[in-house]
């Protein structure tokens, strides 16, 4: 089994390679914004959900960037994807001020599944939440039947599978099979024994 981080895809200078979403009304990243793994129905308001393209010049997305700790998904991801996304996400409609149609993917709950023993880590000395991680390593006992999953030691990660599940129900296999655009994934853990790869140029965040 692999597990791979999934973040937007940058170029090899580091620059967005698609383009992204925006909230048009401000953004609360440390209140109810903040994707922390809980329920946002009855939390966010009617005007969370309007959001505008940026950078129209650039490549369409199927999972175009907005925020950290939360997919979007567009109405073929949605589509395609909907066995997979429903069985573990919050799915919240947004309004684009074009009339595009998109889907906020809101991951719940996370899991206590990381060993914090054996990873390698840096916390926030305010609060000791993890502020940075530079190696993962995972309980396997603790880890969710899921192909998509967050963490509670840094909630605002995203997970990916492979291995894990069936192929059909598997997120990372069924994007590439499909060819669906927005994201890249990382291997960050595997229980092969196998050596983890350098991260790609410009991995943020």
């Amino acid at each position: 089994m692999k597990i791979f981080q999934i973040r937007p895809k940058y170029d090899e200078s580091g620059n967005s390679t698609f383009r992204h979403l925006e909230p048009l009304h401000g953004f609360d990243p440390v209140g109810r914004h903040r994707f922390d793994g809980s329920l946002k129905t009855g939390v966010l308001i009617a005007k969370d959900y309007e959001v505008s393209i940026s950078d129209e010049n650039l490549a369409y997305a199927n999972f175009p960037d907005f925020c950290p700790g939360v997919l979007v998904a567009d109405g073929l991801a949605l589509s395609e994807l909907y066995p997979i996304l429903s069985s573990v996400a919050e799915l919240l409609p947004l309004r684009e001020a074009h009339g595009g149609a998109y889907t906020l993917v809101n991951l719940t709950p996370p899991f206590d599944c990381v060993d914090l023993e054996r990873s390698e880590w840096k916390a926030f000395p305010s609060s000791g939440r993890a502020m940075s991680v530079s190696r993962y390593e995972f309980d396997v006992e603790r880890l969710p039947k899921r192909s998509l999953f967050k963490t509670t030691m840094k909630q605002s990660t995203i997970f990916a599978t492979q291995g894990h599940l069936e192929p059909a129900m598997e997120f990372k296999a069924q994007v590439e099979r499909l060819g669906l655009l927005g994201l890249a994934f990382w291997e960050i853990w595997n229980n092969d024994g196998d050596p983890i790869p350098d991260p790609p140029p410009f991995w943020m965040g």
